[in-house]
Protein backbone atom coordinates (compact mmCIF):
# COMPACT_ATOMS: atom_id res chain seq x y z
CA UNK A 1 0.00 0.00 0.00
CA UNK A 2 1.61 3.62 -0.89
CA UNK A 3 1.06 5.70 2.27
CA UNK A 4 1.34 8.83 0.28
CA UNK A 5 -1.09 7.80 -1.94
CA UNK A 6 -3.62 7.09 0.81
CA UNK A 7 -2.64 10.36 2.74
CA UNK A 8 -3.93 12.93 0.23
CA UNK A 9 -7.00 13.83 -1.23
CA UNK A 10 -5.91 13.17 -4.68
CA UNK A 11 -4.57 10.04 -6.28
CA UNK A 12 -4.57 8.57 -9.71
CA UNK A 13 -7.34 9.41 -12.01
CA UNK A 14 -11.21 8.63 -11.00
CA UNK A 15 -11.98 6.81 -13.98
CA UNK A 16 -11.83 8.00 -17.49
CA UNK A 17 -12.95 11.93 -17.33
CA UNK A 18 -11.03 12.61 -14.27
CA UNK A 19 -13.06 15.14 -12.78
CA UNK A 20 -10.33 15.69 -9.77
CA UNK A 21 -8.20 17.07 -12.56
CA UNK A 22 -10.56 19.91 -14.02
CA UNK A 23 -8.58 22.99 -13.90
CA UNK A 24 -10.88 26.38 -12.99
CA UNK A 25 -9.73 28.73 -15.87
CA UNK A 26 -10.51 27.56 -19.22
CA UNK A 27 -7.09 29.92 -20.12
CA UNK A 28 -3.20 29.07 -19.94
CA UNK A 29 -1.64 30.21 -16.73
CA UNK A 30 1.53 31.42 -17.56
CA UNK A 31 4.88 31.89 -14.95
CA UNK A 32 7.34 33.76 -16.84
CA UNK A 33 10.69 31.70 -16.39
CA UNK A 34 9.35 29.06 -15.04
CA UNK A 35 6.15 27.25 -16.33
CA UNK A 36 2.89 27.34 -18.22
CA UNK A 37 -0.86 25.52 -17.51
CA UNK A 38 -3.05 24.88 -19.85
CA UNK A 39 -5.98 22.02 -20.38
CA UNK A 40 -7.23 21.74 -23.69
CA UNK A 41 -11.25 20.43 -23.92
CA UNK A 42 -12.48 19.61 -27.55
CA UNK A 43 -15.21 17.86 -29.05
CA UNK A 44 -14.58 16.98 -31.83
CA UNK A 45 -11.67 15.05 -33.14
CA UNK A 46 -8.46 16.91 -33.98
CA UNK A 47 -5.32 15.99 -36.13
CA UNK A 48 -2.51 18.21 -35.87
CA UNK A 49 0.73 17.93 -38.40
CA UNK A 50 4.23 18.09 -37.58
CA UNK A 51 3.52 19.94 -34.61
CA UNK A 52 6.32 21.54 -32.74
CA UNK A 53 7.03 21.40 -28.93
CA UNK A 54 9.41 24.47 -28.52
CA UNK A 55 9.51 23.66 -24.58
CA UNK A 56 9.95 20.77 -22.12
CA UNK A 57 6.45 19.48 -21.73
CA UNK A 58 4.36 16.99 -19.53
CA UNK A 59 0.93 15.89 -20.34
CA UNK A 60 -1.79 14.12 -18.86
CA UNK A 61 -4.44 13.09 -20.73
CA UNK A 62 -7.62 12.59 -18.29
CA UNK A 63 -10.99 12.04 -20.86
CA UNK A 64 -10.53 10.68 -24.05
CA UNK A 65 -7.29 9.39 -26.13
CA UNK A 66 -4.61 10.96 -27.88
CA UNK A 67 -2.43 9.89 -30.40
CA UNK A 68 1.49 10.96 -30.92
CA UNK A 69 3.97 9.93 -34.23
CA UNK A 70 6.99 10.58 -34.47
CA UNK A 71 9.98 9.69 -36.78
CA UNK A 72 8.83 5.80 -37.12
CA UNK A 73 7.54 5.24 -33.34
CA UNK A 74 4.20 5.70 -32.73
CA UNK A 75 2.36 6.58 -28.94
CA UNK A 76 -1.04 6.08 -27.58
CA UNK A 77 -2.60 7.94 -24.20
CA UNK A 78 -5.70 6.69 -22.94
CA UNK A 79 -7.51 8.12 -19.83
CA UNK A 80 -8.41 4.79 -19.03
CA UNK A 81 -5.00 3.73 -18.25
CA UNK A 82 -3.58 6.92 -16.64
CA UNK A 83 -0.30 8.11 -17.74
CA UNK A 84 2.60 11.32 -18.10
CA UNK A 85 3.71 11.45 -21.67
CA UNK A 86 7.05 13.28 -20.87
CA UNK A 87 8.60 15.70 -24.39
CA UNK A 88 11.57 17.11 -24.73
CA UNK A 89 11.86 20.04 -26.41
CA UNK A 90 12.14 20.46 -30.02
CA UNK A 91 10.21 17.56 -31.84
CA UNK A 92 8.16 17.13 -34.41
CA UNK A 93 5.11 14.99 -33.74
CA UNK A 94 2.05 14.13 -35.61
CA UNK A 95 -0.86 14.48 -33.24
CA UNK A 96 -4.66 13.12 -33.29
CA UNK A 97 -6.76 13.61 -30.39
CA UNK A 98 -10.32 11.45 -29.64
CA UNK A 99 -13.26 12.67 -27.73
CA UNK A 100 -14.11 9.82 -25.38
CA UNK A 101 -15.42 8.90 -21.60
CA UNK A 102 -18.58 10.38 -20.11
CA UNK A 103 -18.15 13.96 -20.91
CA UNK A 104 -17.73 12.80 -24.56
CA UNK A 105 -14.84 14.90 -24.99
CA UNK A 106 -10.85 15.28 -25.15
CA UNK A 107 -9.38 16.92 -22.14
CA UNK A 108 -5.48 17.02 -20.80
CA UNK A 109 -3.43 18.69 -19.03
CA UNK A 110 -0.53 20.51 -20.48
CA UNK A 111 2.24 22.16 -18.58
CA UNK A 112 5.91 23.24 -20.45
CA UNK A 113 8.70 23.48 -18.24
CA UNK A 114 11.37 26.90 -18.94
CA UNK A 115 14.52 25.10 -20.16
CA UNK A 116 16.46 27.67 -16.94
CA UNK A 117 14.02 25.17 -14.63
CA UNK A 118 16.01 22.10 -16.46
CA UNK A 119 19.65 23.21 -15.83
CA UNK A 120 18.99 24.37 -12.06
CA UNK A 121 17.47 20.75 -12.23
CA UNK A 122 20.84 19.06 -13.69
CA UNK A 123 22.52 19.41 -9.90
CA UNK A 124 20.02 17.88 -8.19
CA UNK A 125 19.67 15.34 -10.72
CA UNK A 126 23.08 14.54 -10.33
CA UNK A 127 22.50 13.27 -6.21
CA UNK A 128 20.23 10.61 -7.66
CA UNK A 129 22.83 7.67 -8.30
CA UNK A 130 22.44 5.63 -11.88
CA UNK A 131 19.59 7.67 -13.30
CA UNK A 132 19.27 7.08 -17.22
CA UNK A 133 16.74 7.88 -19.53
CA UNK A 134 14.20 5.37 -19.87
CA UNK A 135 14.72 4.90 -23.82
CA UNK A 136 15.78 6.47 -26.58
CA UNK A 137 13.56 9.25 -28.24
CA UNK A 138 11.68 12.95 -27.77
CA UNK A 139 8.50 11.41 -26.55
CA UNK A 140 8.09 8.78 -23.17
CA UNK A 141 5.27 7.49 -21.49
CA UNK A 142 5.36 7.38 -17.54
CA UNK A 143 2.64 4.97 -15.73
CA UNK A 144 0.93 7.61 -13.68
CA UNK A 145 1.88 6.17 -9.83
CA UNK A 146 -0.02 7.44 -6.73
CA UNK A 147 2.94 9.18 -5.74
CA UNK A 148 3.72 11.01 -9.09
CA UNK A 149 0.14 12.12 -9.30
CA UNK A 150 0.07 13.70 -5.73
CA UNK A 151 3.34 15.23 -6.69
CA UNK A 152 1.95 16.42 -9.71
CA UNK A 153 -1.11 17.72 -8.31
CA UNK A 154 0.11 19.39 -6.14
CA UNK A 155 2.04 21.34 -8.75
CA UNK A 156 -0.96 22.44 -10.44
CA UNK A 157 -2.49 23.76 -7.56
CA UNK A 158 0.53 26.12 -7.08
CA UNK A 159 0.06 27.38 -10.60
CA UNK A 160 -3.22 27.55 -10.96
CA UNK A 161 -5.96 27.08 -8.21
CA UNK A 162 -3.75 28.60 -5.40
CA UNK A 163 -0.83 30.49 -6.28
CA UNK A 164 2.76 30.41 -4.52
CA UNK A 165 5.30 32.59 -4.78
CA UNK A 166 8.00 32.15 -7.48
CA UNK A 167 10.05 30.90 -5.29
CA UNK A 168 7.98 28.31 -3.93
CA UNK A 169 6.93 27.36 -7.46
CA UNK A 170 10.71 26.69 -8.41
CA UNK A 171 10.68 24.41 -5.79
CA UNK A 172 7.38 21.74 -6.55
CA UNK A 173 8.68 21.88 -9.99
CA UNK A 174 12.37 20.70 -9.26
CA UNK A 175 10.21 18.31 -7.00
CA UNK A 176 8.34 16.59 -10.00
CA UNK A 177 11.13 16.86 -12.14
CA UNK A 178 13.01 14.54 -9.09
CA UNK A 179 9.87 12.29 -9.00
CA UNK A 180 10.82 11.84 -12.79
CA UNK A 181 14.31 11.48 -11.92
CA UNK A 182 13.98 8.45 -9.52
CA UNK A 183 11.85 6.65 -11.93
CA UNK A 184 14.65 7.00 -14.53
CA UNK A 185 13.46 9.58 -16.88
CA UNK A 186 15.40 12.83 -17.12
CA UNK A 187 14.54 15.34 -20.12
CA UNK A 188 17.04 16.39 -22.28
CA UNK A 189 18.60 19.50 -21.97
CA UNK A 190 17.38 21.83 -25.14
CA UNK A 191 19.65 22.53 -27.43
CA UNK A 192 20.53 26.14 -27.68
CA UNK A 193 20.24 27.07 -31.36
CA UNK A 194 16.75 25.60 -30.79
CA UNK A 195 16.22 29.07 -29.36
CA UNK A 196 16.51 30.83 -33.14
CA UNK A 197 13.96 28.80 -34.42
CA UNK A 198 11.66 29.67 -31.33
CA UNK A 199 12.43 33.03 -31.75
CA UNK A 200 11.42 33.40 -35.31
CA UNK A 201 8.42 31.33 -34.66
CA UNK A 202 7.13 33.89 -31.81
CA UNK A 203 7.91 37.33 -33.78
CA UNK A 204 6.26 35.43 -37.14
CA UNK A 205 3.17 35.27 -34.79
CA UNK A 206 2.89 38.99 -33.91
CA UNK A 207 5.27 40.71 -36.85
CA UNK A 208 3.87 44.06 -36.17
CA UNK A 209 4.94 44.10 -32.35
CA UNK A 210 8.22 45.99 -31.59
CA UNK A 211 10.05 43.27 -30.35
CA UNK A 212 12.76 43.83 -27.48
CA UNK A 213 15.31 41.20 -26.09
CA UNK A 214 13.47 42.09 -22.80
CA UNK A 215 10.17 41.04 -23.94
CA UNK A 216 10.80 38.29 -25.94
CA UNK A 217 13.23 36.68 -23.23
CA UNK A 218 9.81 36.91 -21.13
CA UNK A 219 7.71 35.43 -23.80
CA UNK A 220 9.98 32.15 -24.20
CA UNK A 221 10.27 31.71 -20.11
CA UNK A 222 13.97 33.01 -20.24
CA UNK A 223 15.68 36.08 -18.65
CA UNK A 224 16.81 38.40 -21.17
CA UNK A 225 20.65 37.66 -20.55
CA UNK A 226 19.60 34.17 -21.24
CA UNK A 227 18.22 34.76 -24.56
CA UNK A 228 21.25 37.14 -25.87
CA UNK A 229 23.37 34.15 -24.46
CA UNK A 230 21.96 31.51 -26.69
CA UNK A 231 21.73 33.97 -29.73
CA UNK A 232 25.62 34.39 -29.51
CA UNK A 233 26.12 30.70 -29.12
Amino acid sequence: MNHVGQALTVPVLQGEGGERWRLSSSSPVVRHGLCALAQPCLRQPQQTARFQFHETTVLLVVSGQMRLAFAEHEVLVDAMRPALVLVDAGPCVDIVKTPGGAERCFRSVFMTIASALLESHSAVSSLVGGVERIAAGPVQVMPLDDDLASTLWHLIESVEIRPVSDERLTYRLLELLSALAERGHVFCQPRHNDTVARLQALMARAPHRHWTAREAGRELAMSEATLRRRLAA
